[in-house]
Formats: structure tokens, sequence, C-alpha cells
């Protein structure tokens, strides 16, 4: 698992971050760039076409389609694996998968957190869950704490700031501590609006306290 060394993430997680932030902002010309970068470095394919394919999650189809499309021009080589048959028992899996991984993001909101959806559509809380949660979150290739970053980085540009909050507090959930947090935020410094990075910094903290974590420094 990467980590941060005082506040600074490792290099592999830090261009992921910042190709999920670059894709959010519709800058396609950046995240060519970045995917260049990452094949440069050496940052593993699968963790960019993992990084990417998420992001259908959050951003849509359209502009997961074209990130996956820039993924093939910096890795022409790179072929997915093939996803496989979807069938009941596929279903089954995933609900399982996405039910355990939702329970671990959310800790004790879970429970509220899927009563609340269900009020608003019991067919989204189901979708949520295995689709979200087990199809696509619980996928190998990259550790839930930076699946759980990527989405943070990409909701801090987008400005959808009460995901933003749940997602905060799933990196906390999944292994993160303030430390990576605000690594997150000083990698994206530069490439994201200072109003949206100012407005992040606060969520940060008051993330952090309302879990009982030490946020002094962020």
């Amino acid at each position: 698992m990467g980590k941060s060394g005082g506040y600074r993430l490792n290099a592999s997680w830090s261009v992921l971050i910042r190709i999920s932030a670059a894709l959010a902002s519709g800058d396609l010309k950046k995240v060519l760039s970045l995917l260049r970068t990452a094949r440069r470095t050496r940052v593993p394919a699968k963790m960019v076409y993992e990084s990417i394919l998420q992001s259908y999650l959050f951003l849509g189809y359209p502009r997961c389609i074209e990130g996956l499309k820039l993924l093939k021009t910096a890795y022409p080589r790179f072929v997915p694996s093939s996803a496989g048959v979807s069938d009941g028992r596929s279903l089954s899996e995933w609900r399982k998968r996405g039910e355990r991984l939702c329970q671990k993001i959310y800790g004790t909101t879970y429970g509220p957190l899927r009563s609340r959806i269900s009020e608003i559509s019991p067919d989204l809380d189901q979708w949520m869950v295995w689709e979200g949660y087990g199809k696509v979150l619980s996928r190998d290739g990259l550790p839930p704490l930076l699946r759980e970053l990527c989405t943070c980085s990409a909701l801090i540009v987008t400005g959808d700031m009460t995901q933003l909050h749940s997602h905060m507090r799933g990196a906390l959930n999944s292994g993160g501590s303030p430390k990576v947090l605000v690594g997150m935020l000083r990698v994206l410094e530069g490439s994201v609006p200072k109003q949206r990075l100012g407005s992040a910094r606060i969520l940060v903290r008051n993330v952090c306290s309302k879990v009982g974590a030490d946020a002094k420094k962020v």
C-alpha cells in the first residue's frame, strides 16, 4: 500500500490522483500528458486502467470512455482482461462484496446511508451496493484507499461536497490518515482551482474531527 512520507504520497499514487482530477475537469490534453508521465515512471497499466474505469460511477460514461481512449494512446500494448459472463452467480457475488466494502467505507453510517438511499430510490440503493461497491470498487488492481483518494480528487474538481465528505471518511475507514488526505490535497495544488482546494481543506478538518483524528496540521 502506498504511504505518505510526511505529507508526501508516492509517485505512482500521486499521478493516479492527478489523472482522476484532470479527467474530472475535462482537460483531456492534461490527462494524456499525465498518462504519458505514468507510463514513463512505470506505473502499471492495470492500475491506471482501474483508476479511469471507476470514474464512470462519479463522472459518467462519456468522460470514462474518453479517458480509456487516451489510455490506449499512452499504453498501446495494454489489453484489458475480459470481464467474463455476468450471470446470477456474478450478481450474488457482487452483492456480497459490495455489502462488505460499503460497510467498511461507511462504518457506523452504513445503515443510515442504506435507509436514506432506499427511501429516495430502492433501485439506486441496490445498484449502489452491487454495481458501485461490488462490481466496480471491489475489483482487483487498486487498493481501497487509493480508489477512495482518486474518487476524492475527482469530487474536489466537480465540487460535489456531500459526496466528497463521504469519500474522505471512506479514505480514513480504508486505512488512511489525516496526513494521507493532506498529501492528496498537496498533489492537487496548482491543478485544481484554489477555491475548490480551500473548501476541501476545510472539509478534511471537519471529517477528521468527527472521527476523532488529529487534523491540527491540515
